[in-house]
């Protein structure tokens, strides 16, 4: 997709301006492909066979998405081919471009840098939460967290910023009521609006985080109730609108599982401590791919459970799914 998206903004944009936007995107992207090839090389590891299947999968991606954009542009400007004559603005292709790219970038930041952590394949395991502080960036799980909030809200941001200007040239072109514009980009941009009401609570994360991947933790449990201010001394409650309320009670002990800008997964800690875990059918053992969520603004009171997570210390329990050792690791959950 995201060729055939270079490939449209070289024919009707600025060819000059679509060919910063290939070589940005593609100097990113085999930046991270480059440091994660050199890890595994320092570190001499060989990836398992699904993972070198889909890694030769995403190389083979990544090198038509380039070489896609850069023929294009290139034989726009070699030739001086004029943009083809577009209804619309020469802005409108680019800024989508630009939303695209930011996606797929994220994405490849996550491939590279984030999945090779906390499946193991580099460094230590998230399930046993080791002080080891890994040679290259991210060299803590604290860091991990972090860099997995950063790359996704800049992600969002570019995303955001592409296709919102890209919405407005388009109904400009087309839309002459009065505000009919604001109308379209603002409908158009509706589905975006949980990611939206995340990035205080997943910005402050990032700069501050509480649940760190892998980490064990204990919180204050709450629940969604209606929104109150307080004016003039009075409490108003607001309609339509929620907030957390504190219910008074402590979680059980739970390992952080995933992250991301909407909320954080967690698992309960003793349900893979027992010593019977769950099995399939065949005997194999079955991993978790369903925790429970909490939104990041509704996360209160976070702080390291005594004793930490055990349940991997001698074996495998299943507990994160994205463990190298899961077969199936890769796959959505």
């Amino acid at each position: 997709m995201l060729a055939t998206v270079f490939i449209a903004a070289a024919l009707t944009t600025w060819p000059v301006a679509a060919l910063i936007l290939v070589v940005a995107s593609g100097v990113s992207a085999y930046y991270l492909r480059h440091r994660y090839r050199s890890e595994l090389t320092i570190a001499q590891i060989v990836p398992p066979a699904h993972r070198e299947r889909l890694d030769r999968i995403v190389d083979g991606d990544l090198q038509m998405v380039v070489v896609a954009g850069l023929t294009a542009a290139g034989l726009m400007l070699g030739f001086g081919i004029h943009p083809l004559h577009i209804v619309i603005s020469r802005w409108t292709p680019l800024l989508v471009g630009v939303a695209a790219a930011s996606v797929y970038v994220s994405s490849l930041s996550d491939w590279y840098v984030i999945l090779p952590r906390i499946t193991g394949m580099l460094g230590s395991r998230p399930c046993r939460f080791e002080d080891e502080r890994h040679p290259r960036f991210p060299h803590t799980w604290r860091d991990t967290t972090r860099w997995w909030l950063v790359h996704r809200l800049l992600a969002l941001f570019g995303f955001r910023f592409g296709l919102s200007y890209a919405l407005t040239l388009v109904a400009r072109h087309w839309i002459t009521f009065r505000f009919g514009t604001d109308i379209v980009t603002g409908a158009a941009l509706g589905f975006a609006a949980t990611y939206q009401k995340a990035i205080p609570a997943a910005g402050f994360q990032a700069g501050h985080p509480t649940m760190i991947v892998g980490q064990t933790v204990v919180h204050d449990e709450t629940t969604r109730g209606p929104r109150r201010i307080t004016i003039f001394g009075r409490v108003i409650r607001v309609p339509f609108m929620k907030q957390a309320v504190p219910t008074g009670e402590l979680s059980a002990r739970e390992w952080v599982y995933d992250v991301a800008l909407e909320g954080v997964q967690l698992v309960v800690a003793a349900s893979r401590e027992a010593r019977s875990l769950p099995r399939s059918d065949d005997g194999r053992l079955i991993y978790e791919r369903r925790p429970h969520k909490i939104l990041l603004r509704d996360i209160a009171g976070v702080r390291a459970a005594d004793p930490p997570f055990s349940g991997c210390a001698s074996r495998c329990s299943g507990i994160n799914w994205y463990c190298i050792e899961n077969p199936r690791c890769f796959e959505a959950k």
